[in-house]
């Protein structure tokens, strides 16, 4: 508890009237505190005094022969015990219906959302086949306007070397026609005839260079055309394994999912047993801890406000007598049953009140005179 230090003010001080108030405050607060902490106090008291008494009544419980020279009797619950066995009967086979429902369940939604992964998966590939197709379309339309241009460019070199032929034809012609003229002109028509050579040769040469530049370029685009079809065949290859896999993690899910509810529902219901009965919690054989659990006819209304709805009250009573037979600890419990140290608590002290209900006030006070003697 925190002690806030006093703070004294003159009369006139103009600011006594906010620092009072801030005091006051203080003071409530402090008051508030030393309440819950009565209160802590009297229900530690009030619940150590019912682990007490629990106490004391379990261990005066017994179905032996012995029982009937003690000053107080318990009544035969065979029929009961029967009655009490069917219910439990019923209960189970209502909780193996819900499990199967629940089971069935899961499943649907597993194989709903497997379809409608499916769905989309199928969708995706659709779309991707489409877009494929479009882009194929569009490669082979090129490489056709590429073939399309080539044969055109060969088309105009075939004409150009027909005309360069036809030109070196008529040029012969022409040399043969001058070789009757004066050698001043025979030689200005050879110097002319050599130039127009060299220019048809310069003109071959370009043609040829361009002729191997389209060349290589169709060559290029063939290899694109190539490795544009492996790493489709790779994407189709890959697209199966994954479907495959997302198929096999599917199956791998719905299995281990099965296992692991199956193994917490047996790892549960293995504590309640005859050899864990009499070791963990003092009691004679399951069937007094059966009886004990019939015994509880009301609505049970926990400590901090919140049902368990985690464990069944099958196993709810077995934790609170482990806990008052062996005092382990509430982490031990936590661990064992794998729910919060939170739940622990407020089972151990609902159980423990509702014990102190069934065993104190409802059987020893009415059955144990001595009970009566002592109080009073």
């Amino acid at each position: 508890m925190l002690l806030y230090p006093q703070v004294k003010l003159d009369e006139g001080s103009s600011a006594q009237r906010p620092t009072l108030h801030l005091h006051q405050e203080i003071m409530d607060i402090q008051n508030i505190q030393m309440e819950i902490s009565c209160e802590q106090s009297d229900v530690t008291n009030q619940c150590s005094e019912h682990v007490e008494n629990v106490r004391d009544g379990l261990d005066k419980i017994t179905f032996s022969d012995s029982m009937t020279n003690s000053p107080w009797k318990v009544t035969p619950l065979r029929g009961r015990l029967s009655i009490e066995k069917e219910n439990l009967k019923a209960a189970l086979k209502a909780s193996e219906e819900k499990l199967d429902k629940a089971t069935n369940d899961f499943n649907q939604n597993l194989m709903q959302q497997s379809e409608e992964f499916e769905k989309k998966l199928k969708e995706a590939d659709a779309v991707f086949k489409v877009k494929l197709q479009q882009e194929q379309a569009n490669f082979e339309l090129i490489i056709k306007q590429l073939e399309d241009n080539l044969s055109l460019k060969s088309k105009e070199l075939e004409e150009t070397c027909q005309k360069f032929q036809n030109r070196e034809y008529y040029l012969n012609l022409k040399l043969k026609e001058s070789e009757d003229e004066s050698e001043d002109g025979f030689t200005l028509k050879s110097k002319e005839l050599e130039e127009n050579c060299q220019k048809f040769k310069n003109v071959e040469c370009d043609l040829n260079s361009k002729l191997k530049q389209v060349g290589n370029e169709l060559r290029a685009m063939q290899k694109s055309r190539d490795t544009f079809k492996m790493q489709l065949h790779s994407l189709s290859s890959q697209t199966g394994e994954l479907r495959k896999k997302i198929q096999l993690q599917s199956k791998n899910l719905e299995i281990f999912t099965k296992v692991s509810n199956a193994l917490k529902n047996e790892k549960q219901e293995n504590f309640v047993t005859e050899d864990n009965i009499a070791h963990y919690t003092g009691l004679p054989n399951i069937g007094t801890f059966y009886w004990l659990l019939s015994m509880v006819q009301q609505d049970i209304h926990y400590y901090f406000g919140s049902a368990v709805k985690c464990l069944t009250n099958e196993h709810q009573l077995f934790i609170t007598l482990f806990k008052l037979r062996r005092n382990v600890s509430h982490q031990l419990l936590s661990d064992l049953f794998e729910i919060s140290l939170f739940t622990v608590s407020n089972i151990l002290i609902t159980w423990i009140s509702v014990l102190h209900i069934i065993v104190v006030e409802g059987i020893m006070e009415k059955n144990v005179p001595s009970l009566h003697k002592v109080r009073h």
